[in-house]
């Protein structure tokens, strides 16, 4: 895992102050420990957030430490999607985490070249794994499926230390046909 590096600072003010100084508040929740109020530097934290997304595993330098985290929460305001505040969740390297991933889905051109469609029921799947070989995110190719069939956990492919939490049965996509608008049948009713 490419290192990414965070420099948190203890935050200095409430978090409207610390914002129009063009930083972003934060909070490191520590097991066992209390919630630390720190501040971000805004284009770090956005870098990061635009490459690997809510739970993206960050490292965390914080009073000369360096400690491992997940990014648990990023709120934003909904006009201009500005970031608000940041929560970073502090775990062991070493210990086991549970996590919901973001579902990507691969391999959707060939099923569209099928006259097929995914219909999406379910976009994350909780899995319990050692935080240090946690995945970005859960990857099922789906250019092999076929009419009505489902995507459940056994479809995806993750290491053996990664356990899915989710129920076995849980559906999260399913394979139909590609709904055709029939223009000309409209307009006629239309005209009657």
């Amino acid at each position: 895992m490419k290192e990414n590096i965070l420099k948190a600072e203890p935050r200095i003010g409430n978090a409207k102050q610390v914002r129009d100084a063009g930083l972003v508040p934060g909070v490191l929740h520590v097991p066992g420990e209390a919630s630390v109020a720190v501040q971000f530097e805004a284009s770090s934290i956005n870098k990061i957030l635009t490459q690997h997304g809510i739970n993206a595993k960050v490292w965390v330098m914080t009073n000369g430490e360096k400690k491992f985290g997940l990014i648990k929460e990023a709120q934003k305001r909904p006009l201009d999607f500005k970031l608000l505040h940041v929560v970073v969740q502090m775990v062991d390297w070493d210990k086991s985490v549970t996590m919901e991933l973001p579902v990507v889905f691969h391999g959707r051109e060939k099923l569209e070249a099928k006259q097929l469609e995914m219909h999406m029921l379910k976009t994350d799947i909780k899995v319990e794994c050692k935080s240090s070989s946690l995945p970005d995110a859960a990857i099922v190719d789906v250019s092999t499926k076929k009419l009505d069939d489902n995507i459940t956990a056994a479809d995806f492919k993750f290491a053996d230390d990664v356990v899915v939490i989710d129920p076995e049965d849980t559906v999260y996509a399913i394979i139909k046909h590609v709904r055709m608008a029939n223009v000309e049948e409209t307009s006629e009713e239309a005209t009657e």
